[in-house]
């Protein structure tokens, strides 16, 4: 993904994904690839509306036979100063 923005002094802020994120980060979710490097976005591809709904619905689960959890999701933001 290309940046056109210079940044004397950048702040990089991590942010867990949740039900209060907007139409802003869904865009942004939705301009990145569905899978790459191994890692999934499972944001790309859902209307809106669906986006909502997932997270929503979104819950940490844990298989106790196999010690599998699903991960969190996490954006990073890079606001300039």
């Amino acid at each position: 993904m290309k940046n056109d923005i210079e940044c004397d002094m950048p702040v990089f802020k991590i942010k867990k994904i949740s039900a209060e994120d907007g139409r802003d980060i869904y865009d942004l979710l939705q301009t990145l690839p569905k899978e790459e490097n191994g890692l999934i976005n499972k944001a790309n591809g859902l209307s809106y509306e669906d986006f909502k709904s997932w997270l929503t619905a979104k819950r940490v689960r844990t298989n106790r036979s196999c010690g599998w959890m699903e991960g969190s999701f996490y954006y990073i933001l890079v606001l300039c100063r």
